[in-house]
Order: structure tokens, then sequence, then C-alpha cells
């Protein structure tokens, strides 16, 4: 299927296959589009492989291995991570429509929530570079950095680089929100990075003060 942006003829057709490949090069013009025509046709399923994703990465960071198999943490991801973790971007889209306001931007939470769903792409395709570290580390991967030493020097550059890819395509996933935000909002870039960077306040200023207060009471 085959959609014109609008009737400017230096604009270019887009297709379903531009919005995954040229999104890469192009992110201002293909949030334009999606913005714009509210496509929504992959919202859906991004938003399961993005809660997958995520679920694998907070196993990672969590170090689940040291008292789970891998292969639970893995059924456990795809299941939880896709049926509930949509959820959590759910909520972060409407902080960000929310602190948005503050700036005058135009986003809702539904328009915002189909963006952050395209700009999730890189994180999601960064999936895939978990398959070579779990088979090189086994068990080790969600295990504690001790367990992830291995004495094959190819099997650790394969390792590493898989863990530099993950961290290229993190870096670009967080400038697609910066992007898609600064066109559903309307606002320029130094205020959609500050739209990006509110939220987090939000949460980390009364969870902090929360602790602080039950550390207080109970140490």
């Amino acid at each position: 299927m085959e959609t014109i942006l609008d009737t400017n003829p230096e604009e270019l057709i887009v297709t379903d296959r531009d919005i995954f490949t040229k999104i890469w090069f192009s992110p201002r013009r293909i949030f334009k589009y999606i913005n714009d025509q509210q496509y929504d046709k992959y919202v859906t399923i991004l938003l399961v492989l993005t809660g997958i994703h995520s679920a694998l990465s907070n196993q990672y960071l969590l170090k689940s291995g040291d008292v789970l198999s891998t292969w639970v943490i893995i059924l456990m991801c795809i299941i939880g991570g896709g049926i509930f973790g949509w959820i959590s971007y759910y909520i972060m889209a409407a902080l960000l429509s929310l602190t948005g306001k503050f700036l005058k931007g135009k986003g809702n939470t539904k328009s915002i929530l189909r963006i952050t769903a395209y700009s999730m792409i890189p994180g999601i395709l960064s999936t895939v570079f978990m398959i070579p570290q779990i088979a090189v580390y086994g068990e080790g991967y969600f295990k504690s950095g001790t367990h992830r030493i291995i004495e094959d020097g190819f099997l650790n550059s394969i390792g590493l680089l898989s863990t530099i890819f993950q961290a290229i395509l993190a870096i670009w996933t967080i400038v697609f929100m910066v992007i898609g935000l600064s066109e559903v909002q309307k606002i320029s870039i130094a205020k959609s990075v500050l739209n990006f960077i509110l939220p987090i306040f939000i949460l980390i200023i009364p969870l902090g003060a929360i602790a602080f207060i039950l550390g207080y009471f109970f140490k």
C-alpha cells in the first residue's frame, strides 16, 4: 500500500516498508507522516516487542540469573513483557503529554504513544544482539559479572561487539524519541529534550522522598 504524504511534489511516496527503513536517516519526515496520518498500523506489535525488550533488559540489570534459569527468565519476559510491558510506555506517554503542556506542547497521550512505539524501533532491534551474548555467556548472561568471564578471546569479542551495538541503538532510540516528541508536540528540539527528561524528575523526586522518609523511620 502506498500513501502520498501531501500534495507537495518534492515529497516522496511513503510505503509501509519506508516507515521502517527511511526512519533511520529521515526521522523527522517519517514522524511527521506518522503523526499527521495517525499511522497506527504497527503500534500494538511494536509496543509488545518493546515490552519484551524492556523486560529482558531489566532482568539483565537485576541479575535475575542468580536465582532463575535463563529459559525461565526468557519465558517470563516474553509473556509478562509482551502482555504488560506496554503499560509502562502508556504511563510514560501520559507523563510526556502532561509535562509537555508546560512547554506549550500539542500532543496528547495517544499521539505521543504512537510516536513512542515507532521511536523504539532501534531498541527492539537491539534485542537481536542479546542472542549472541546469551549464546556466548550462556547462563552467565543474566548473572552477576563474575559469571561472565570466559577464556575464549574470540567469543569475548563477539560479546563486546554485541554490547557496543546495543549501546549505539539505545542512543539512537533516545534521538528518535526527542525528534518524535518535537514533531508531535510542535516544539523545538531543546524543549523536546526538556520534555523528555521532566517525567524522570516527576517520578524520581516523589520516590526519593518516600525512600528517605521510610529510611528515617525504619533505620
